[in-house]
């Protein structure tokens, strides 16, 4: 899946990317199985949620801080299926 984005108001992890880097790639996100798993191990290894959401019908995504890793930030997102 490709995602284009457009910050339009308020501050985010968009607006900050494009305001500091122009455009680009901003993150690669990986589809995982279990959010609350995968976003503690993750955090197990030291890395810092930036941004994390729920959804109402389960699931979620968090964003974290790779950017000294590999340039960009790192996403990992499940999908619930209804």
């Amino acid at each position: 899946m490709l995602q284009l984005l457009q910050p339009v108001k308020g501050d985010s992890l968009w607006k900050e990317f494009l305001e500091t880097k122009g455009e680009g790639i901003n993150h690669l996100g990986f589809h995982v199985d279990d959010i609350d798993r995968e976003q503690a191990k993750m955090e197990e290894k030291g890395l810092k949620v930036l941004f994390a959401s729920r959804f109402p019908q389960g699931g979620g995504c968090a964003y974290f801080d790779t950017g000294a890793i590999g340039g960009i930030l790192t996403e990992l997102i499940q999908w619930v299926d209804q």
